[in-house]
This record gives structure tokens, sequence and C-alpha cells, in this order.
């Protein structure tokens, strides 16, 4: 069994995609793709994923995209120790809180960041506002989520 992973700190994805690696006792390559440089964009990167997007990991030359994809793909292939709840409705919790974070709450956290990025003079106050109120909007669902609970799903993993 050979594990690269291709990734870049701290973006979230990345680190999301170590946490299973690292759980789970996997050995693995670690290969730093460091984006200041543009290495994503680089022949030999694009070679691997045309995207030029990380995290990557290649399992024996099977090449898989994505964090969540990752992760799934991981949980899959080493089921010990599961990561995941037993129960097809703690399953699907997982899952959705998932693409929440993937499709709600991280992109309003690069917009911020794109916005903060630029000179104060060139930020978009609507822009910034918007976001920021949907953050709120987000940690408050999530605050709400936890109530009764000490995690989100089931116990930690």
């Amino acid at each position: 069994m050979s594990l690269k992973y291709y990734h870049a700190e701290p973006l979230a994805n990345s680190l999301k995609s170590m946490v299973p690696l690292k759980e789970k006792g996997l050995p693995y390559e670690s290969i730093y793709v460091d984006l200041h440089k543009f290495e994503q964009h680089t022949e030999w990167f694009t070679a691997i994923n045309p995207e030029g997007q990380v995290p990557v990991l290649d399992h024996d030359g099977t090449i898989i995209t994505h964090s969540t994809v990752i992760n799934e793909y991981l949980e899959d292939e080493y089921p010990a120790p599961s990561l995941m709840p037993e129960d097809s409705a703690g399953r699907a919790r997982v899952r959705m809180l998932e693409d929440y974070g993937d499709n709600i709450f991280l992109p309003q956290t690069n917009l911020i960041l794109a916005e903060l990025a630029r000179l104060e003079g060139e930020r978009d106050a609507d822009k910034l506002g918007r976001s920021k109120a949907g953050i709120v909007r987000s940690l408050e669902w999530l605050n709400s989520s936890l109530e009764g609970r000490e995690y989100l799903v089931n116990d930690f993993s």
C-alpha cells in the first residue's frame, strides 16, 4: 500500500483530509504543494490533478480529489477504526454537516478572507458585511445543533 497526500496548510480542506489519515494511523507520504509559488498550476501537479487544486490522495496510482471524497474513500478502503457512526441517521447527519461546511460555511469564510486580502480602500464593504452576517448565522445554527450534545454527531470521531 502506498499513499501519497498532496496538500497545503493551513487550508481547511487539506487539514480536513489529514484527520482521517492520522486517526486511522495510515502511513502516507506527505507532499506539500506551495500555493504561494503556484505549484498547483505546474506541469507536474496538473498531471496529477488537472483542476490544479489540493488536496489530492494518490493510493497506489488511484487519484482521489476533493477533501470530502478523499475522506469517504479512506473510510471505504480502511473501515477500521471507523470514523462514521454505525447508524444510517448518524451517517446522514455527518454527510449533511459535511455538505453544509463545504457549500455554505467555507465559501463565506473564503469571501471574507479574499476581501481582507485587498487594500482597505478596495474592499467591498457590502460583500464583507453579507459574508460576516452569513458566518454569524452559520455559527448560531451550529451552536443550536449542539444543544444537549457534546459533539455534533454521536461521540468524537
